[in-house]
């Protein structure tokens, strides 16, 4: 489990790179914190202490707020650069994640809101990284989109 939180950790580092680039909206911060978040739960494993696990608590609160948050704080840039059906769906994958991972903090079948929530904002996530491989680049400014085509004549 470890290796898969320092896995998703790192390639949402690397995605936040591309957002910051490709959308410029603060949806790219939201990421970095998440994947500094999912940096620090994989190393602060549970059951090590009461200390550790509190810290855990806090690295797995802070990604799950900043995760949740990621869709919503994009979605300005995403309808504006007509991506209307991913902004929309990036609305209600936050609102999910949200009510969700806030249910996980109960004793309400935690594990089980857990993973709808964090789910939830994953497949969004791999939405929009298709999104951006897909269409052109879009010019933070005007949210308008751009040709900017590698193999495009000089």
């Amino acid at each position: 489990m470890t290796a898969g939180f320092i896995a998703f950790g790192v390639m949402i580092l690397v995605f936040a790179i591309a957002v910051r680039a490709r959308l410029e909206s603060a949806a790219w911060i939201t990421l970095t914190i998440t994947a500094l978040a999912t940096l620090g739960v994989a190393a602060t494993p549970l059951d090590w202490s009461d200390s550790i696990d509190q810290i855990h608590g806090l690295f797995a609160g802070t990604g799950y707020v900043t995760l949740a948050s990621t869709p919503l704080l994009a979605y300005g840039r995403l309808r504006g650069a007509g991506a209307h059906g991913l902004a929309r769906a990036g609305v209600v994958a936050g609102a999910v994640a949200a009510v969700a991972l806030a249910l996980s903090g109960t004793d309400v079948t935690t594990g089980l809101f857990q993973r709808l929530g964090l789910t939830v904002v994953d497949l969004w996530i791999m939405a929009l990284a298709i999104w951006l491989m897909r269409t052109p680049t879009v010019d933070a400014r005007t949210n308008e989109t751009a040709d900017v085509s590698m193999t495009e004549s000089r």
